[in-house]
C-alpha cells in the first residue's frame, strides 16, 4: 500500500505539473466501475479499478514508473477482491474515494490528491487487516 501511494502520488504531481491530468478518462472509469455490482462481478470491478489508477500512472509518461506499478497488479487484484467483496458497503466507499481523488486532480491540488490516495489506501488496508484471521475486529 505504501508503494502504491508513493507511485500514484508521484504520478499525480507529474501530470498536474505538466497540465495533463487524465481527468475525463478517470471520471469515466469511476462511473463504469460504479455500475458493476456484486461478488459475481468482482473481476470486472477490480479491472475498472486498475484502469482508473493506471490512467494516472500511465499519463505521467515514465515507462519505468508504469512498469513498476504494473508489476504490483497481481497483488492489487487479490487485495482488491478481498477488500471490496468481503466487506459490506466497501464498494460504495471505493467509489466515493475514487471520486475524491478525481476531484482533487480537477482542483489541481497535488497535496490534496496525495491525501485522497493515502486515505483510500489506508481504508483498504484497514479492511484487509480486519478480514485476515486474527486481524482487527
Amino acid at each position: 500500500m505504501d508503494l502504491r501511494s508513493l507511485l500514484e502520488s508521484h504520478a499525480a504531481r507529474v501530470v498536474l505539473g505538466e497540465g495533463r491530468a487524465p481527468l475525463a478518462e478517470m471520471r469515466r472509469l469511476v462511473e463504469e466501475q460504479a455500475r458493476v455490482g456484486g461478488p459475481g462481478q468482482a473481476a470486472r470491478f477490480i479491472e475498472r479499478d486498475h484502469h482508473f489508477r493506471m490512467a494516472l500512472v500511465r499519463t505521467a509518461g515514465d515507462s519505468m514508473l508504469t512498469r513498476t506499478y504494473e508489476g504490483l497488479r497481481a497483488r492489487q487484484v487479490r487485495c482488491g477482491i478481498t477488500a471490496v467483496f468481503r466487506t459490506s458497503g466497501r464498494q460504495e466507499s471505493v467509489m466515493k474515494e475514487h471520486r475524491a481523488i478525481a476531484d482533487a486532480l480537477d482542483a489541481g491540488r497535488p497535496d490534496a490528491v496525495a491525501e485522497a490516495i493515502h486515505a483510500h489506501l489506508e481504508a483498504t488496508r484497514a479492511v484487509l487487516l480486519a478480514s485476515e484471521p486474527g486481524g482487527e475486529e
